[in-house]
């Protein structure tokens, strides 16, 4: 089974939670961010995505690697303790489709962000796919970023047999992957992405999952 992250596994965006609180820190940091939130705010999604990747690489810009790592893991076990973030119907999906086969998360997040928050769910066995950030001397680049199109691109070169296999998401941005999968579940959409959804997937099941 294949599953996005942010918004299945999350009430909110775990780059998100990070990036804002690195942003507030640094008014210089905010000035930089500022052409790029509007755009992320009211682009296309291409130019969300440019965006977005921006964003990602400003507010960590001052940041070594171990000091990167360092606070995505308090952040992630911020998030994965907060009952109001976590929306632990999708950890009992995992749980239940490893009962007959591998789960892969694919996923726009960073990889250690990823990583750390679904260990701190208790999901130490799953394969991850996701965005990846290299640091330098020079900063942070953002040298891979999974979103849309680029997870088919991802799948096709790791040869996982997509076509056959379920997929969990609450994004209008994973159409291309769900146009492509067997049956897709869409996880608390908003009403734009489940009119999108209904009328490009046939094989599509809608859920409301809640925080507990």
């Amino acid at each position: 089974a294949l599953f996005d992250m942010d918004g299945v596994f999350t009430r909110g965006d775990t780059m998100f939670e990070l990036l804002r609180s690195q942003l507030l820190r640094s008014p210089l940091k905010i000035v930089r961010a500022l052409p790029f939130l509007f755009r992320s705010a009211f682009g296309d999604r291409p130019t969300k995505t440019k965006a977005n990747g921006r964003l990602m690489e400003i507010a960590v810009a001052n940041l070594t690697q171990s000091q990167y790592t360092a606070l995505v893991e308090t952040t992630a076990r911020r998030l994965a303790a907060s009952k109001k973030f976590v929306q632990p119907d999708a950890v009992a999906e995992v749980k239940k489709h490893q009962a007959n086969g591998k789960v892969l998360i694919i996923t726009g997040s960073e990889r250690h962000m990823a990583r750390a928050y679904l260990s701190n769910l208790g999901l130490t066995d799953v394969d991850i796919e996701s965005s990846e950030l290299t640091f330098s001397g020079s900063g942070a680049k953002l040298t891979a970023h999974l979103i849309g199109p680029a997870k088919v691109k991802r799948l096709k070169e790791l040869a996982i047999p997509f076509e056959s296999l379920p997929f969990y998401t609450d994004s209008r941005a994973d159409l291309p992957v769900a146009r492509l999968t067997a049956h897709t579940t869409l996880v608390n959409p908003n009403a734009k992405t489940r009119d999108a959804y209904e009328h490009e997937i046939p094989n599509l099941t809608v859920v409301r999952w809640e925080a507990k």
